[in-house]
């Protein structure tokens, strides 16, 4: 299966994080708002935060490199990693965007060598921890 894009398994890793596929060459990302209300610079910005999680091509044994980056606020980031870290999942990045945001966004990025349905069953279990 190796690159090749499975329209059915993106299908299903989207539908596992409560979003819509994106089939991405011979990948897939799900983009997930959300329904924080967010500004910047005193300006409404709801686009600032958003859940992103992505695979490329599973080789032949159904491994992926699999991708996340989400927008949380800061009580719940600790909740978040100690999920990813209970299944191995390395953080890549921890950071702002923003110096004006309100409320004070951070961003977490994470990456792992997963099957795409496994990695999302565990992100989704780490999202139960979002407000």
């Amino acid at each position: 299966m190796e690159n090749q894009m499975d329209p059915g398994l993106c299908r299903r890793f989207a539908d596992l994080l409560g979003g819509h596929p994106e089939p991405r060459g011979t990948g897939c990302s799900v983009g997930i708002p959300r329904s924080l209300p967010v500004k910047v610079l005193g300006r409404p910005a709801p686009s600032t935060a958003m859940l992103e999680f992505a695979y490329e091509a599973p080789d032949a044994d159904g491994l992926a490199l699999c991708l996340g980056e989400v927008a949380l606020l800061q009580e719940e980031v600790n909740p978040f990693i100690s999920v990813l870290a209970r299944y191995r999942i390395p953080v890549t990045a921890l950071h702002n965007h923003w110096l004006y945001d309100q409320p004070k966004l951070y961003y977490l990025h994470f990456a792992a060598i997963d099957r795409p349905l496994d990695f999302a069953l565990k992100v989704r279990e780490a999202s139960y921890h979002l407000r």
